[in-house]
């Protein structure tokens, strides 16, 4: 059975792999030194893993919050265009400060690997830091190349539910078009199920539903099939 890259597929479990790393090689080793530096990293770079893993961190965690920004303001809109005559708005949705860390040079994942390389390359270095440092892959079978996500989609008051089954894939591209159709339109990208779709129809419509699994932002796999449901009025 082929060894799973050490680096996770996920977005999320990324970020807590990278914080892992970068908060072992930053503890104190030998007098004087950081526990990196007792592998063979300078001290720069220890203390660019750190801004590494604080960027990265911040990126997917933001990414998500304007996620969901989006989908208030698509949700205000909707009321705004379709709702009950003569009901006040609300206020509109605010955006959210936010406040990133220092900058860092771009490809994060590109660089880690050659310093990863060079840790397990240095004397010092064992299988038990390895595990420890979590730079070892493990027994793993998935293969990007031929998951097929799996899907179900069900009517609410909100709008369609789709519940998407993504295993080690980063997440997925949602694409819907009514029944009939040939082409597909691209709903959105979604890295957490469910996604809701919250068009509304102005009668009963029958849509046809599938995903694509992504990872790093590059559609793998095969398509989930395709599910089908009417909307209701």
């Amino acid at each position: 059975m082929a060894k799973q890259k050490y680096i996770p597929q996920r977005e999320p479990e990324k970020v807590i792999w990278l914080n892992n790393l970068s908060t072992k090689l930053s503890e104190p080793g030998s007098p004087g030194a950081t526990r990196g530096e007792d592998l063979g990293l300078s001290a720069g770079e220890v203390t660019q893993t750190a801004a590494d893993a604080a960027m990265y961190s911040f990126c997917i965690s933001n990414q998500e919050n304007f996620k969901g920004e989006k989908e208030e303001r698509t949700n205000y809109k909707n009321l705004a265009a379709t709702g009950a005559e003569g009901v006040p708005m609300d206020v509109y949705p605010a955006a959210t400060p936010v406040s990133p860390p220092e900058a860092v040079p771009q490809g994060i994942f590109r660089r880690i690997p050659e310093l990863v390389a060079r840790i397990k390359a240095n004397a010092n270095y064992t299988t038990a830091i390895g595990e420890d440092l979590r730079i070892i892959g493990d027994e793993d079978s998935f293969d990007p190349a031929t998951f097929k996500p799996g899907l179900t989609v069900e009517n609410t008051q909100q709008g369609r539910l789709l519940k998407f089954e993504k295993s080690e894939t980063d997440g997925v591209n949602v694409y819907s078009r009514e029944e009939g159709e040939g082409s597909w339109t691209l709903l959105g990208r979604d890295n957490f199920s469910p996604y809701f779709d919250t068009r509304i129809f102005a009668q009963p419509t029958t849509l046809e539903y599938k995903v694509t699994a992504v990872i790093q932002d590059e559609e793998v796999g095969v398509d989930s099939d395709i599910v089908k449901i009417t909307t209701e009025a």
